[in-house]
């Protein structure tokens, strides 16, 4: 004899139910799961009705033996800490209805090796997918804040970061991103990011670019910009003449090392400050031209900041 499943629902919003072996199967008239609702189960499969809206904050943390998760297309929230330690989860394609991922949503699924992102994410908290196994991940541009460590104590874990030009603002803390087209390399005290143009600039300082993410071709900043960052342009392919404006005072370390594709770089007056190695290994490079020189020695900065390079107009 078939065992009867009774659902427990107070104002649509799902709380407890018995009778289900190894598939939970979420009622249609269900908008939301409460919080804490299924935590410690061992149910191998969770269904979503139709009209569900909402995962509560750990509704199913600890269901170790969940393996498969059947979406809606209605699903917009997925609360704190949801599925934390749901371990035996190995994939994850989100419907393109979700639109936040909430705190520790996924955090301590070890085994997830694979994160699809709906185009309409917007929210991604912090410790997401902490302690999991994701190797690539693409953050799509929809996103407007990202929390910090999302993929904590997981180093592999790269990211194709796709922005567009609005104003964004994307946590970096703590991210250990590999910046996929962007050429910006992660700084630790950056928690705050935002996108101009072509240029990523720092939260707190918009006359400091700390990454880019143009096509390449000839550079040309505005006249704001006071800074760039260590590394910012780093092994940018498709940079091939940069002229640099009157109010440039400080170049970072490594700003443009690598950049194979350089042909030209042109000064103008400023009272520049050039790190180690800010263009080196850039095997193309052909001409440096200073249109008005620093007062101080130049002699030093063409050393450490050119690497071998000695074509200096």
């Amino acid at each position: 004899m078939e065992t009867k499943i009774t659902y427990h629902v107070e104002d649509k919003i799902l709380w407890d139910c018995s009778g289900f072996d190894d598939v939970l199967i979420i009622p249609d008239n269900v908008v939301g799961i409460g919080d804490g609702s299924f935590q410690n189960l061992t149910i191998k499969k969770l269904v979503l009705g139709k009209n569900l809206k909402h995962i509560g904050d750990r509704a199913f943390e600890g269901c170790w033996k969940l393996t498969e998760i059947v979406w809606n297309d209605k699903i917009k929230g997925i609360g704190w800490g949801a599925f934390k330690g749901c371990w035996n989860l190995k994939k994850l394609c989100f419907p393109q209805t979700v639109e936040s991922v909430f705190d520790n949503a996924f955090a301590g699924c070890k085994y997830l090796k694979t994160v699809e992102f709906p185009r309409k994410l917007k929210y991604l908290g912090t410790g997401a997918f902490a302690d999991s196994s994701v190797d690539v991940v693409t953050i799509p541009a929809s996103v407007s804040f990202v929390g910090n460590d999302v993929f904590r104590d997981y180093p592999k874990t790269n990211f194709i970061i796709e922005f567009t030009n609005q104003a964004n603002k994307c946590r970096t803390k703590d991210w250990g991103v590999d910046w996929w087209g962007l050429s910006m390399i992660h700084k630790p005290n950056i928690s705050y990011l935002r996108i101009k143009g072509d240029f990523l600039l720092h939260e707190f300082d918009d006359s400091e670019i700390i990454g880019y993410r143009g096509n390449g071709g000839v550079l040309e900043f505005p006249d704001k910009i006071r800074r760039i960052a260590p590394r910012a342009f780093k092994k940018n392919k498709n940079i091939t003449r940069i002229v640099f404006n009157n109010s440039l005072m400080q170049i970072g370390e490594a700003a443009f090392s690598s950049c194979v594709a350089l042909e030209s770089v042109v000064f103008n007056k400023g009272a520049w400050k050039i790190g180690i190695n800010a263009f080196s290994n850039c095997p193309n490079l052909k001409e440096v031209i200073f249109n008005e020189a620093p007062s101080y020695d130049m002699g030093e900065i063409k050393s450490y900041a050119f690497e071998s390079f000695s074509n200096f107009v």
